[in-house]
């Protein structure tokens, strides 16, 4: 992943590790503070507090395919991860502290897709 903080102009690697070779980034979510930044992997979802300096791997959600992930626009530690598959119930997943726990937002009413 890369990062350009002029429009462009240039570019600067921001993520090549804690990712496997065999996992490609599905998902990524800038947010308005530019330090903080969130992509998923088929499974995994990452956090940079620091612009891509580092990166952490968010614990604490289901280990299913994440097919979006948003945040508040005006709290970038506000973020939803949404997923796909047959695991009825775990749909939509909500965090207010940036990651570190996470609430089933998962309505009734949501199909199990593949």
């Amino acid at each position: 992943m890369f990062k350009s903080n002029n429009n462009g102009g240039s570019w600067t690697t921001i993520a090549n590790t804690n990712v496997k070779a065999n996992s490609l980034i599905h998902q990524i979510c800038p947010t308005t503070d530019p330090n903080i930044i969130y992509f998923s992997t088929n499974t995994k979802l990452f956090k940079t507090s620091n612009g891509g300096v580092s990166w952490s791997q968010l614990g604490g959600l289901p280990n299913l395919w994440i097919t979006d992930i948003a945040t508040l626009e005006t709290d970038p530690n506000t973020v939803w991860v949404t997923y796909s598959g047959t695991s009825s119930g775990n749909k939509v997943y909500k965090s207010t502290n940036g990651g570190s726990s996470w609430s089933n937002m998962t309505g009734s009413g949501l199909p199990n897709v593949l």
